[in-house]
């Protein structure tokens, strides 16, 4: 029965200190967000505000940007922390939580060590002539263990006043579906790119099967809108066609997903692409130039902020010789920062 009744106190005990510490805690969120839908996020956070009957330290609405700042909850907290990852892309997050409790802690033991010296001294100077000059010296000290302690009790109150504080800052910004502004400030990025375009159905003797192709490739923005000068030339066997060679100059635009990270990792970034450019083919008694598209589907192997190894597939749609100039290209490039 006595073992019960200690596991009971302990356990109890335990309870006790462990809620002593969470009520001594502060929670703090710091998030940028992308969203596409700013009206419907502004409408949802006034809804969140007459809910918890709070209102926001501040609260900034420009064109295409929000800035505030609140408290929540405890309830109302962990499940709004949820509910962010919903309302768009999450640039970043920040969550930081203090804990009074060692501060405290400390501060009690000081207090208490205080309030025993100033006993001590008003203990002494009751017994001291107060025309000495010992009375000066005691009380002098007196004073001053008295000014600490005050100082102990408004810092213990400061403390206090945080218990179960949940704040929250929140920066969200309004993109559209097709970019955002920071991707399209400039970048000087010049790379090259090898590329294999397989024509579908070539004229006999007149175009070839396939062609190698060796690119100047120059990165304009991080957003990814380039252009290219290109020389393509008839491969293997298909040397012996009428045409073997093809330049060719072209500027295009990669496309991240919106609901597939935007482009933000290190590796395997899926997008889509579009580039336009004009072609021209040349033989010894025959030249064509027209203009040519390519939509296309890409991964980025591998990207920094400095360097990028990208390849992609793509459809090659000459506007003269159609039927027997499009097909398949494959694409990969590799660009550098200067």
């Amino acid at each position: 029965m006595k073992k019960i009744i200690a596991l009971i106190i302990i356990v109890a005990s335990t309870i006790q200190l462990v809620a002593q510490i969470d009520s001594l805690r502060t929670v703090s969120l710091i998030a940028a967000i992308r969203v596409t839908d700013m009206e419907k996020i502004e409408l949802q956070l006034q809804q969140l505000f007459n809910e918890e009957r709070t209102v926001p330290d501040f609260f900034y609405r420009e064109k295409s940007k929000l800035t505030t700042r609140f408290e929540l909850s405890e309830k109302r907290y962990y499940s709004f922390e949820k509910q962010l990852e919903n309302w768009g892309y999450v640039e970043s997050i920040k969550i930081e939580s203090i804990n009074y409790n060692d501060k405290l802690n400390t501060i009690d033991k000081k207090i208490e060590r205080l309030q025993k010296e100033v006993i001590k001294y008003e203990d002494i100077l009751s017994k001291v002539n107060v025309q000495s000059e010992n009375h000066v010296r005691y009380w002098e000290k007196l004073e001053m263990r008295k000014d600490e302690l005050r100082s102990l009790l408004r810092l213990k109150d400061d403390y206090r006043q945080n218990n179960k504080r949940f704040e929250v800052e929140l920066t969200l910004k309004e993109e559209n579906m097709m970019s955002y502004e920071p991707d399209f400030s400039f970048v000087n990025m010049p790379g090259l790119q090898y590329s294999f375009l397989n024509i579908e159905n070539p004229v006999d003797s007149l175009f070839p099967e396939n062609m190698n192709g060796y690119s100047l490739k120059y990165l304009l923005n991080r957003r990814k809108t380039y252009i290219e000068l290109g020389l393509y030339r008839a491969n293997g066997e298909s040397v012996t066609t009428t045409f073997s060679e093809m330049y060719t100059f072209g500027i295009g635009q990669d496309f991240y997903s919106t609901h597939l990270g935007r482009g933000a990792r290190r590796f395997l970034n899926l997008y889509s692409g579009f580039k336009i450019g004009v072609f021209y083919l040349s033989s010894d008694t025959r030249k064509i130039t027209s203009w040519y598209a390519t939509p296309s589907l890409g991964i980025e192997i591998f990207k920094t902020k400095n360097i990028l190894l990208d390849n992609k597939l793509g459809y090659y749609l000459p506007f003269k010789e159609n039927k027997n100039l499009r097909g398949l290209i494959y694409d990969i490039s590799f660009n550098v920062v200067f």
